[in-house]
């Protein structure tokens, strides 16, 4: 079963579930990434739940959140679209 905010973040993006948990590393997907693990985060998931949902490890995470964090206060596009999929 994939996660709900995955869902939303694939259809909100229009990067399909499979190019998302994939190991593609350009920007544009790993900011739907981000966005994901931060709004999972603010869900009160724990590390070890996302990085299982995302397929990743737990360290990858800690660093997603980390550039969740900076593109937020960067980049007003970024914040309103992990706000859409939380």
């Amino acid at each position: 079963m994939t996660n709900e905010t995955i869902l939303r973040a694939s259809e909100a993006s229009g990067y399909s579930v499979e190019t998302i948990l994939g190991r593609d590393r350009h920007l544009p997907i790993c900011k739907v990434r981000f966005a994901i693990m931060a709004a999972l985060r603010r869900n009160g998931d724990k590390l070890e739940y996302i990085a299982c949902v995302l397929n990743r490890h737990f360290d990858t995470v800690r660093y997603g959140l980390r550039e969740a964090e900076m593109w937020s206060r960067r980049d007003p596009q970024f914040r309103e679209f992990m706000e859409r999929i939380a």
